[in-house]
């Protein structure tokens, strides 16, 4: 590679697994390259260096008409690795120097890497998100106290409202720790492993509140146990104002170790 040439890293996958990837690369024209070193081998590309690094790559990288379409080949190039092969997904814009520099780090890292493929196995990543209606799940629980006093003054009966309203909010959080405890313990025996992931996320839609952000890693033999479990959750609280979402399968990034050098 020229010294305007970089590196771009897809993933890494077993070597003995892993072919070839006719997935165009980040920019829509690359070819998608796999190199071996030893028993790993890296998913990769050549990409112009101006394209990540100076002033006007930080602005293109804040664009989305700009990163969107790349963010998306940087994961169609994952999933098709996939369908070979057990991966480790790089994050996007993941460059090095030269083919050199990569394998000086994979040779580093490789009981890392190699432990995640061990551990790993078959498994793929699907991702469940709960959501709270916090005004919805009020208002059930408001509804299941007792009535409103009758022949009241209205200043009364409004007391009487705020009362209920407060009463009602507060036995929202105890029954949504409860709920999501049974939740994740029951998704979590169906998982080979689980990770709680950061709940600031935006939510879906004004008035609604994201929760819960998890992810499991699940056998394909096992996901439609998994995926009947996310369904039998739905149903069991959507009437109360919580909803689960699912998505996936993805590759496991919520899993996959980081590709940093090792400290001197």
């Amino acid at each position: 590679m020229s010294l305007t040439e970089a590196c771009y890293l897809y993933c890494l996958a077993p070597a003995s697994r892993l072919r070839s990837v006719t997935t165009r690369g980040i920019d829509g024209r690359a070819e998608v390259l796999v190199e071996r070193f030893g028993e790993i081998a890296a998913v990769w590309s050549k990409v112009e260096v101006a394209e990540f690094f100076g002033e006007a790559a930080e602005a293109r990288l804040a664009d989305v008409a700009w990163l969107g379409p790349r963010a998306v080949r940087h994961q169609k190039v994952i999933e098709e690795s996939m369908l070979e092969s057990p991966v480790l997904p790089a994050r996007f814009a993941t460059l090095f120097s030269s083919l050199e520099s990569l394998g000086e780090l994979i040779a580093e890292r490789r009981e890392v890497i190699v432990g995640f493929f061990s551990t790993l196995a078959e498994t793929r990543e699907w991702s469940v998100k709960g959501c709270l209606d916090r005004a919805r799940a009020r208002d059930r629980f408001a509804a299941e106290r007792s009535p409103l006093a009758a022949n009241v003054s209205p200043g009364a009966r409004y007391l009487q409202e705020k009362r209920m309203l407060g009463e009602a909010d507060r036995m929202v959080g105890p029954w949504l720790a409860e709920l999501c405890q049974r939740a994740s313990s029951g998704l979590r025996e169906r998982a080979r492993a689980f990770r709680e992931r950061s709940a600031q996320l935006p939510s879906p839609e004004a008035g609604i509140e994201v929760i819960v952000n998890w992810a499991f890693l699940v056998e394909p033999a096992d996901e439609a146990e998994f995926t009947r479990a996310v369904d039998l959750l739905r149903r069991d609280a959507n009437d109360k104002g919580f909803d689960y979402s699912l998505t996936g399968p993805w590759p496991p990034y919520s899993f996959a170790p980081a590709l940093i050098r090792n400290a001197p």
